[in-house]
């Protein structure tokens, strides 16, 4: 079992990055959204709280503009270059789908080899 910190704790490190985890992909569009929408809460909380979050599931906004697809493959370079930015961290939003997905579970472990510290946390 994972511990969660609660959104609260989750460290303030001036200046540096965290990188926002989140499931997306689900063969349902309605699954897809209220992932999007959660993860959008979950960021505006960090926010409030000052934190400075980079997140890939803010291009996904974009997906309907172009042809591009939703599928990791695609999108692992991007979110491995992005979270070499994110020096303070990765904070995964443990909500339902996080432990299947193919993504988190590629950021986690890529987390873990750049030694970035990986907090798990949810709204509530």
């Amino acid at each position: 079992m994972t511990h969660l910190t609660r959104i609260e704790e989750i460290p303030k490190v001036d200046g540096k990055w965290y990188y926002l985890a989140t499931p997306y992909n689900h063969p349902d569009k309605a699954v897809m959204e209220a992932r999007m929408e959660y993860h959008d809460r979950v960021d505006a909380r960090l926010l409030e709280l000052g934190h400075y979050t980079l997140c890939p599931m803010e291009k996904h906004y974009k997906v309907k503009y172009g042809n591009l697809p939703v599928n990791y493959e695609y999108w692992r370079y991007f979110c491995r270059s992005m979270l070499k930015l994110c020096e303070a961290g990765l904070i995964v939003v443990a909500q339902e789908g996080w432990e299947d997905s193919v993504g988190v579970t590629d950021e986690i472990q890529q987390a873990f080899k750049l030694d970035r510290p990986v907090y798990y946390t949810t709204l509530g």
